[in-house]
């Protein structure tokens, strides 16, 4: 299993997958949420990793992982992405064109 920065080893242990997917459940959201406070205004890096996770949210994610018996994990290594830069462009850019009263060429040009 992984999520966020955390992979698991594989099990067929139900009860501690069950275990993991109640915890993720539970924190999950909240996880992603301030992953996206942390990263405003480039939300792209929340979506597609920080480097550094806040100690607060890093002890959430492990909590997520750490069951009883469960397998060993490990922090992902982070990896670079390609066009980062043109990514947050794009992103910036759809969301401009998403607010109220934004003129919209696209629209506009299919139109003509």
């Amino acid at each position: 299993m992984n999520a966020f920065n955390r992979a698991s080893d594989f099990t067929t242990d139900r009860e501690v997958v069950a275990s993991i997917l109640e915890r993720y459940a539970k924190r999950g959201r909240d996880i992603d949420a301030n992953m996206a406070l942390t990263a405003a205004p480039d939300y792209l890096a929340s979506v597609y990793g920080i480097r550094d996770i806040p100690r607060k949210i890093q002890t959430d994610i492990n909590w997520i992982f750490d069951v009883p018996q469960g397998p060993t994990t490990r922090v992902l290594p982070f990896a670079p992405l390609p066009n980062r830069d043109r990514m947050a462009s794009d992103q910036r850019d759809a969301m401009n064109r998403s607010l109220p009263g934004a003129f919209n060429t696209d629209f506009y040009e299919a139109a003509c």
